[in-house]
């Protein structure tokens, strides 16, 4: 009986953790980011071994939602992170935007946008889990 009680009292307050500081992740692919306000498109870079990415994401979302971290990620050849940056972003006038480069065929990118609203707690994430299969499945 006390064990059981334990389980549920530890699974409640679990609960109250994670649902406060883990963002609800929308994986954003060819066919919705538009819908969504993001773009991911291949620029040049000058060499044909780099592949250079701007990514574009709306300042707000539902209204009031603001864009505050951006986080990118170099992803090896069998999909686990080599090397992330993460850096707090501040709404300007222009449009917001990141770009990175990596070379295809040995690694892969990943990128996020999270989003926090006024309330503590409320963070929403937007990705794109592999830049090199998006822009695969978008031609």
């Amino acid at each position: 009986m006390i064990k059981c009680f334990f389980v549920i009292l530890l699974s409640v307050l679990a609960g109250n953790v994670f649902s406060s500081g883990v963002p609800e992740l929308v994986e954003l692919t060819p066919d919705n980011s538009k819908d969504l306000g993001f773009e991911l498109k291949e620029a040049y870079s000058g060499d044909d071994k780099v592949r250079m990415v701007i990514f574009t994401f709306p300042k707000t979302t539902h209204g009031n939602w603001v864009a505050k971290r951006v986080q990118l990620s170099l992803l090896d050849s069998t999909g686990d992170e080599v090397m992330g940056a993460s850096s707090d972003y501040v709404v300007t006038d222009e449009a917001p935007s990141v770009m990175a480069h990596y070379q295809p065929g040995n690694y892969d990118m990943a990128i996020m946008v999270q989003y926090f609203c006024k309330v503590k707690g409320c963070v929403e994430a937007y990705s794109v889990r592999s830049v090199t299969h998006y822009l695969t499945r978008k031609k």
